[in-house]
């Protein structure tokens, strides 16, 4: 998917803006890209840049997990009205 967001989006058109593909597989795992991204806005300071990373990729991660259920079932639910 990230190479599909660069080609979609690409660098010449918006010059002034960099892109970051910000990618996330449907159980939570995030594209190397992400996870710089990530990376790149935690606090500096050693005693919060881990806890604030692993936070926000555990949120991330139970976050698309829990969209992911919530199809599943409603899909799911519309299955069985019709039976």
């Amino acid at each position: 998917m990230v190479a599909v967001k660069r080609k979609r989006y690409k660098p010449d058109a918006l010059p002034s803006v960099g892109l970051v593909p910000f990618v996330v597989e449907s159980l939570g795992r995030v594209s190397p890209e992400a996870r710089s991204l990530i990376r790149s806005l935690a606090p500096s300071s050693p005693s919060e840049r881990s806890l604030a990373i692993r936070c926000a990729l555990q949120d991330l991660s139970v976050l698309v997990q829990t969209r992911l259920a919530e199809q599943l079932r409603s899909a799911e639910a519309g299955r069985t009205r019709g039976v």
